[in-house]
């Protein structure tokens, strides 16, 4: 979504949640600054699992939601800790991806982590939309 106004340049932002009001609707945004990444963000929501391996040993396993994918990455948001550096599974009905924890921070009582892919996912994974 891009932000228009008369003081302020273009910016891009992201949808944080969106709420219908009366006579119309709330929706609340995080602006994109600057990204980092060499790929856009495909928004894209989808339930699966994430699992990986504790410090024990013990497979960790909790339902997850899929946020956004890049090129070389997902955002995810998940009900457990994940650790900076910690090879993670992420499976669902359309996708199986593996790779490693980037970040994890708490929001809205959850935990959402970056994950950089360790190896390419399928092609239908990241779904272009030109529209």
């Amino acid at each position: 979504m891009w932000i228009t106004g008369r003081s302020v340049e273009a910016r891009k932002a992201i949808v944080r949640y969106r709420r219908e009001t009366e006579g119309g609707f709330v929706q609340g945004l995080r602006s994109v600054v600057k990204e980092r990444r060499r790929s856009d963000r495909q928004v894209s929501v989808g339930d699966g699992w994430i699992r990986f391996a504790g410090p024990r040993g013990e497979t960790i396993s909790a339902e997850a939601t899929v946020l956004n994918v890049t090129d070389g990455g997902m955002q995810v948001r998940t009900s457990i800790e994940a650790p900076r550096d910690t090879f993670v599974r992420v499976s669902g009905r359309s996708l199986d991806c593996e790779g490693s924890v980037r970040y994890c921070r708490v929001e809205d009582e959850e935990y959402v982590l970056g994950v950089q892919f360790v190896h390419a996912p399928s092609p239908h994974l990241i779904a272009r939309d030109h529209s």
